[in-house]
């Protein structure tokens, strides 16, 4: 993950939700039969909708563990939104590759890099764009103050 321009590296074990698979709740999504389920996870409440059509148990974010593969997700105060738009057939020789240069990362532990996550204000999110904001004098004390407050964050993890 990133703050500001500087990059992180959190390394935790695996998880896997605990999921409730509801009965009698199916609807089609890309003209893939789908099956509902339930979970609480990570401090929110998700609903999400798999397909046994495709047996992989793999969703967005670290939604996991069901019998297809997961093609939406949401949390209960539709805050987070995972939408599968659409599916491409491969020859089968292309490769899953994840390109990171994991030495351009700093290695933290989730505590430390939500404590630097909150300490990020405004002005720097700018600093940080290159973007300079000319204020005229008689409104610079409440542009600072105003802008020295962290900046609100709705993490996915709660």
């Amino acid at each position: 993950d990133e703050v500001l321009s500087e990059k992180f590296r959190i390394e935790e074990p695996m998880e896997q939700p605990k999921w409730e698979i509801v009965a009698d709740s199916t609807k089609k999504i890309l003209n893939y039969d789908c099956q509902m389920a339930r979970t609480t996870f990570k401090g929110r409440q998700w609903t999400a909708w798999f397909t046994a059509d495709i047996p992989l148990d793999n969703g967005p974010w670290k939604l996991c563990g069901l019998p297809g593969l997961i093609l939406r997700a949401s949390d209960a105060q539709q805050q987070y939104i995972f939408d599968c738009v659409g599916m491409k057939q491969t020859d089968g020789t292309a490769d899953l590759l994840y390109n990171l240069k994991f030495d351009e990362y700093t290695k933290s532990t989730m505590k430390e890099f939500k404590e630097v996550q909150k300490k990020a204000v405004p002005q720097d999110v700018f600093a940080a764009k290159g973007i300079t904001i000319e204020v005229p004098e008689e409104m610079k004390a409440e542009f600072q103050k105003a802008f020295s407050k962290p900046i609100p964050s709705n993490s996915i993890e709660r």
